[in-house]
């Protein structure tokens, strides 16, 4: 009984860092960096921020949906 314990908080640590480090990673890039702040036009590093967030952000869904399948 209490391997199944670990692996189920083995899993959940796991995503929780994965998720902890991805928020401190994006926030750092757009709201220290401020590249996520849209000021009167949209530039390239908008663009790149962005297009990060909205990949980084499905392949954190896809690790999390793969993690609990296992």
């Amino acid at each position: 009984m209490e391997t199944d314990i670990k692996k189920i908080f083995l899993k959940i640590i796991q995503i929780v860092t994965a998720i902890v480090s991805w928020g401190i990673i994006t926030m750092f890039f757009g709201l220290y960096l401020e590249w996520g702040f849209i000021y009167g036009h949209f530039n390239a590093f908008n663009a790149i921020f962005y297009t990060w967030f909205i990949a980084s952000l499905s392949v954190i869904g896809f690790y999390i949906y793969k993690a609990w399948k296992k």
